[in-house]
């Protein structure tokens, strides 16, 4: 039996045009293998992906099941009234960002529902199998705004930090059918994840004229990589780099904001408002872009610039040159904790002063430039 098949096999090696149609069959396979997450993101339809809808209710278990409805308009009360400005906004979250004492999913709920604009509504989509009945009712007022999905057929058992293509381009196909669940009225689109947080006047800049509204934002990423030489660029002081010394004397714990420059390396996902009725009538999806780093973010927002879609760079609006939007952690939002806190620009992490004391205090150095900034000698 081995050996017919060893036969048969040597058979189609050695005829040419049986050889040619093995190649090209070997390299489908291969080719499917690599980009399958992209390929079904292209063509799949989101009415096929069987996915569990819930909202939030009044008692104390958090979120029960219910019937598939979008929330009912209500009405429009934005910058112009005469205007449409409803803003749908899609939360990505896992279960690390419901319990975490710091930076969760409640602060960014908290942090929407104080925005001067009242019109908008949330999808909160869970990206792995979370216990949510740790979800508590974030307020009963807002319990017809806020809805929750999970697509049960592509959902991740547990989230763990990866950074292959085939991940990410998960959590992006259930980006794009959670985005589609949005309301029919909705104007605008603003994808953010669980950790994050904006200040109240961030829906305050919306422009009916404009599909792109791009913010700068506080980030642990300013001045930080492989391109800086770190002797210009020293830990806690390359985060003032880009300030005004005067305004820095005068507030020794105001830093520099990340400037949005719409490209792959220089945005956030959570740091760009889209029109979202021209982004869903041309089809755009995240999982239709491959990167092997996740960064399909940044890359569709090059996308649509090249495409010729109108930006309106809000930059820091007119909040005195602070940032409207808080991409966690990062050492703005580490202050806003409180005095028992400092930032620790080795690990791009805030820590209390009781988990320093369980450190090597002494291998730690203060900065002299920025307060409350720490790293390692």
């Amino acid at each position: 039996m081995a050996y017919r098949v060893f036969e048969r096999f040597r058979s189609v090696v050695l005829n040419p045009r049986r050889r040619v149609l093995l190649y090209f069959v070997l390299v489908f396979v291969l080719v499917y293998c690599m980009y399958e997450d992209v390929i079904l993101g292209m063509y799949e339809n989101d009415l096929i992906d069987p996915f569990v809808e819930m909202k939030s209710h009044s008692s104390s278990t958090g979120f029960t099941k219910t019937e598939s409805k979008p929330p009912s308009s209500r009405g429009v009360t934005g910058i112009d009234k005469t205007v449409n400005n409803h803003v749908c906004v899609v939360i990505r979250f896992f279960e690390d960002q419901l319990n975490s004492p710091d930076y969760n999913l409640q602060r960014l709920l908290k942090s929407i529902a104080k925005q001067s604009h009242p019109d908008w509504e949330v999808i909160l989509l869970a990206t792995d199998n979370n216990k949510l009945d740790t979800l508590q009712d974030f307020s009963q007022q807002e319990s017809d705004k806020i809805r929750l999905i999970k697509f049960t057929d592509i959902i991740i058992d547990k989230y763990y930090p990866n950074t292959s293509a085939k991940f990410h381009n998960k959590v992006y196909r259930m980006t794009d059918l959670a985005v589609r669940k949005c309301s029919p009225e909705t104007r605008w689109l603003l994808i953010t994840n669980g950790d994050n947080e904006y200040d109240h006047s961030f829906f305050n800049y919306l422009d009916p004229n404009s599909d792109i509204l791009s913010y700068d934002f506080y980030s642990r990423w300013l001045n930080k990589g492989k391109q800086y030489d770190l002797s210009k660029f020293p830990p806690c002081g390359r985060l003032t780099m880009e300030l005004d010394k005067e305004i820095h004397m005068k507030e020794p714990t105001r830093y520099s904001c990340f400037p949005n420059k719409l490209k792959k390396g220089a945005t956030d996902l959570g740091a760009n408002v889209l029109n979202y009725q021209k982004f869903i009538k041309e089809n755009r999806r995240y999982s239709s872009i491959y990167s092997k780093d996740g960064s399909q973010d940044g890359f569709m927002v090059e996308n649509l610039v090249k495409d010729g879609w109108v930006v309106n760079n809000i930059g820091t609006g007119k909040d005195n040159g602070k940032c409207l939007y808080d991409h966690n952690p990062n050492y703005h939002s580490c202050m806003m904790l409180g005095k028992d806190y400092k930032w620790d620009d080795s690990t791009l992490q805030c820590i209390s002063n009781g988990e320093l004391l369980q450190y090597n205090r002494e291998a730690y150095t203060e900065s002299t430039i920025l307060s409350s900034c720490i790293s390692k000698i």
